[in-house]
């Protein structure tokens, strides 16, 4: 485009805008029976079943692993934590065949399939499987070791070995979760979702201020 062109555009006044806010909203209630008519995607937290058996098949194409093995390996790095953005990209597990998947692997396949890198989305999409998965071979939840020193420390208690194998942060969103495990468990992690939370706060509350202070020096 001539430069000239541009400059003259760039000091062309902005022309008034001649429609109204409250006649779009008007138009907007009226053409739209729902949210998914307007926005189709806007509350879906989770993946559709298309999207994960999408990335599990570019896991096992790119490792040369079949589905049952990608899907397996996937939820034992899910259980290890690979959901949350704190663990390394080669955090891994090998698997039988000898070959190794690690969270880059997912990471990758996951990018690929859904165009970002927000893993949480397919833990909690396999939540109701990585559980089943969990308590059929006697494994533990990403948030077992934490919650039971703190139910411990309270109560003197401990997790029973259904409660552990559901006992990870993306199980918070199962509409069953106490039947599937318990009553506590539930309450157990909405109270470690609270004191995660808090804690994310203060930590930034803390940073603003330390930042502010540098700047004042």
């Amino acid at each position: 485009m001539n430069k000239n062109k541009v400059k003259n555009m760039a000091e062309e006044p902005i022309k008034k805008n001649t429609t109204n806010i409250n006649d779009l909203m008007k138009n907007i209630k009226q053409n739209n029976k729902s949210i998914e008519t307007l926005a189709p995607n806007y509350k879906k937290s989770i993946l559709g079943s298309e999207e994960t058996n999408m990335i599990i098949k570019k896991i096992a194409t790119d490792l040369d692993i079949t589905e049952e093995e990608a899907l397996a390996g996937t939820m034992l790095l899910l259980l290890k934590g690979a959901s949350s953005d704190g663990t390394p990209q080669n955090l891994s597990v090998e698997l039988k065949n000898g070959k190794t998947l690690a969270k880059r692997n997912i990471q990758g396949a996951y990018l690929t399939v859904t165009g970002n890198n927000y893993l949480r989305r397919l833990a909690e999409s396999l939540a109701i499987q990585i559980g089943e998965f969990a308590e059929h071979f006697g494994l533990n939840g990403e948030l077992t070791q934490r919650i039971n020193t703190s139910l411990k420390a309270e109560s003197g208690e401990v997790l029973s070995p259904k409660e552990t194998a559901w006992c990870s942060s993306f199980s918070q969103n199962i509409p069953d979760l106490a039947t599937r495990s318990s009553e506590r468990l539930v309450r157990l992690l909405a109270e470690d979702y609270k004191k995660r939370f808090e804690g994310k706060k203060k930590y930034k509350t803390s940073e603003n201020k330390t930042n502010k202070n540098n700047k004042r020096k």
